[in-house]
């Protein structure tokens, strides 16, 4: 009948929608490997690391988790791809999310050392062992493969993508039972560099 067609999508579109969700990062993974969707333009990384915690604040909320921000005042605007820095930030927060408890705090923080700027996610999270930071970075690894915290393990591999694509590079420093820091680095241009 309609209504048991109509219950049976109604069960299938969050699987649908994971598909779809899956194949959409692959799709944006491949594009950022070729470099081909990479646009960059003058940023304010102080002002895109503001628009990205004030969305991540009202999902951090439901959690009770607070978010800390911390950004190096007086740095020129940087030539970046805006959206992909912006969802590799989002994809670190999202990811010490999962596996920070409720009630804890995660810091954001962007600072610049020797004509690099880098971002960092740190979490007080359960931390991880170093047989497990080799790789999470690679496509599909899942640090928790127990199945009961949410995603396919291809957000640290986009936020990698996006760092290599930019010219740079991810890191993470983790201890167990002591929290981890995930950082992304980026060689800096100047948008006063830019070609008139």
């Amino acid at each position: 009948s309609e209504k048991v067609v109509q219950e049976m999508l109604e069960l299938a579109q969050p699987g649908i929608s994971r598909v779809q969700g899956l194949i959409d990062d692959l799709v944006s993974l491949e594009q950022l490997k070729s470099s081909y969707e990479i646009h960059a333009e003058p940023v304010d990384i102080g002002e895109l690391i503001y628009e990205v915690s004030a969305v991540a604040r009202a999902r951090f909320a439901l959690r009770s988790l607070s978010l800390n921000v911390e950004v190096d005042g007086g740095s020129p605007p940087l030539l970046l791809d805006r959206k992909w820095v912006a969802r590799a930030i989002h994809n670190y927060l999202d990811n010490a999310m999962k596996y920070t408890p409720d009630g804890a705090q995660i810091r954001l923080r962007a600072f610049t050392r020797e004509a690099t700027l880098h971002i960092e996610v740190a979490d007080d999270g359960a931390g991880l062992p170093p047989e497990v930071q080799a790789h999470l970075f690679e496509r599909f690894y899942r640090a928790n493969a127990s199945g009961n915290i949410p995603g396919m393990g291809l957000g640290l591999a986009m936020v990698r993508s996006i760092a290599e694509a930019h010219g740079g590079a991810v890191y993470v420093a983790s201890t167990p039972g002591a929290g981890s820091t995930f950082g992304i680095s980026l060689p800096i241009r100047p948008a006063s560099a830019e070609a008139v």
